[in-house]
């Protein structure tokens, strides 16, 4: 896998690909969870201050590599 800037994708992209609303909390948190749970690294930017959410970055490359593993493939 090559790492680069071109394939860093942030968490409310990744959110409305999903079909999830990156402004509602409880989708944010379920995003984050998934990420965790399947060990995806990812990278936080900011930090929450009164009700908005820190930002996240993550490589499509391991989001990728997460959904083939889960679909079976690989």
């Amino acid at each position: 896998m090559e790492e680069g800037w071109s394939r860093i994708v942030g968490i409310k992209d990744l959110m409305e690909k999903a079909g999830l609303d990156p402004n509602n909390k409880e989708d944010f948190n379920r995003t984050v969870n998934w990420l965790r749970s399947r060990k995806i690294p990812f990278a936080s930017i900011g930090k929450a201050v009164r009700g908005r959410q820190r930002g996240i970055l993550v490589l499509a490359d391991h989001i990728e590599a997460a959904i083939k593993k889960g679909r079976g493939g690989e």
